[in-house]
């Protein structure tokens, strides 16, 4: 609540008071990206699980080592037979088993084999989990820069309308102004300010989803920078996208290892069903007063025991048969995930395209206002033109430059993306620009100048 109303109170003074309020921390984006991946609930879960995949391994190793069974019992005995009518003896067993498999037919290694697979398997997931939460935080951060421009460039909008609506307004209390330019000028007032209102609303929720990826407050708007993709990690074509990305995607590795994990399920079925176990045993029985004949026996045993079991409903053949279809889905899955990501490099690829594209074309619509501006500006002082043509061009000026911003922001965002979907995003990726999100306000003097001239 206390936020909210933080950036409220922001939003609602000039930007040179906006900037000198500390939001947060003034760390870089590479160093809170790296606090938040360590931190995060989501990262630290599939971490754990990787750990416990990692420990099955150690327990399927386990399996080919002997297995040590030792029993003990003490007890009461009393009784009475035809040559013994009235005994009490105090029973003692004690025996040792040794039980080491020899050979159990392949199933053994099948499930070793699983096990790797599946750790395997997780430690993907966890590169998967991590290149994601790269994704969001940097885009994230990115719509938290377009935000707080957006804010800006409508503030100033805002400010200017105002200002000159104020202008128009004198000058028809003495008689040299026009009532409908005023009309025209309070008309795009409310348009500018519904403006500002959506663009605070934006603000409030790209603050929101920055609070809720990184778990702290956002430097503040004069140390939020612009990221992007280092140019070098970015492919130049289609092709070379396609070629690296299907190579490297991390879902097609997942649904790689899903396979081979339904193809050694299938094998280890069909051990289970066909395979007996053959172990060497090692037994030690030491035994007091188990009888009224048997005072006392120690006996040592040796043997190699080959052991088979068959349900009868064929339990063991269903098991199969569904292995199978485990194993047949996998490889469908998998057929799947290829096409799905070759669709997403693919759009990847053409929305950073357009998203290029439309940054240029808005670059020289902002380009164009910009040179429709100062001929205004020298017309009105030849009175060829109104007030309101020039209201109206640093209005379309202001609004053309907000939109090249959340080009630009389109566009890093495009290229997260891209790398994100080739399997390829790391802190290294990143880079930091000097370019703020938010623009420097014109000096005071300039503001004068202006005002001066109209």
């Amino acid at each position: 609540m206390l936020l909210r109303k933080t950036v409220k109170i922001l939003l609602s003074i000039s930007c040179s008071c906006l900037v000198g309020i500390v939001w947060g921390g003034e760390d870089d984006f590479v160093v809170r990206l790296e606090r938040m991946i360590n931190n995060h609930d989501k990262l630290a879960a599939v971490r754990s699980e990787e750990r416990g995949s990692q420990a099955a391994v150690q327990k399927a190793w386990a399996e080919w080592y002997p297995v040590l069974k030792a029993t003990t019992s003490r007890g009461e005995k009393t009784g009475h037979t035809t040559t013994n009518p009235d005994f009490h003896l105090a029973p003692f067993e004690r025996n040792l088993t040794l039980n080491q498999t020899l050979w159990d037919f392949g199933k053994t290694a099948t499930e070793t084999n699983r096990a790797e697979v599946a750790s395997q398997l997780s430690a993907i997931t966890v590169e998967i989990t991590r290149q994601t939460l790269l994704y969001e935080g940097a885009a994230a951060w990115g719509n938290l820069c377009r935000a707080v421009g957006t804010v800006e460039f409508a503030r100033r909008s805002v400010e200017n309308i105002r200002q000159q609506t104020g202008i128009e307004e004198s000058r028809v209390e003495l008689g040299s102004g026009l009532p409908t330019d005023v009309l025209q000028a309070k008309s795009q007032l409310a348009g500018a300010e519904a403006r500002l209102v959506r663009a605070e609303g934006s603000l409030n929720l790209a603050m929101n989803r920055y609070l809720a990826l990184f778990g702290e407050l956002p430097p503040p708007p004069e140390k939020l920078h612009r990221v992007e993709i280092k140019k070098a990690l970015v492919p130049d074509s289609l092709d070379t996208l396609l070629q690296e990305g299907m190579n490297q995607n991390l879902d097609i590795h997942s649904a790689n290892k899903s396979v081979e994990l339904s193809r050694l399920r299938v094998d280890q079925n069909r051990t289970n069903i066909l395979a007996p176990r053959v172990s060497a045993i090692l037994e030690y029985r030491n035994n007091r007063e188990t009888d009224v004949t048997n005072l006392k026996q120690e006996e040592m045993l040796a043997k190699v025991e080959a052991s088979f079991s068959l349900n009868t409903g064929l339990s063991g053949v269903h098991a199969l048969d569904e292995a199978r279809e485990g194993l047949e889905a996998s490889r469908n899955r998998l057929g799947d995930t290829r096409r799905t990501t070759e669709e997403q490099l693919r759009n990847a690829w053409d929305n950073l395209q357009t998203a290029l594209r439309n940054k240029a074309l808005l670059a020289d619509q902002a380009a164009i206002s910009d040179a429709f501006l100062q001929l205004a500006k020298e017309e009105r002082l030849l009175g060829r033109r109104s007030l309101i043509d020039v209201l109206s061009g640093e209005t379309s000026l202001i609004n053309a430059q907000a939109d090249v911003l959340s080009a630009q922001v389109d566009v890093d965002i495009a290229t997260f993306s891209q790398l994100r979907t080739m399997g390829q995003l790391s802190f290294d990726s990143f880079q930091e620009l000097a370019e703020p999100c938010l623009m420097e306000k014109k000096s005071k003097k300039e503001s004068k100048k202006k005002n001066n001239l109209k």
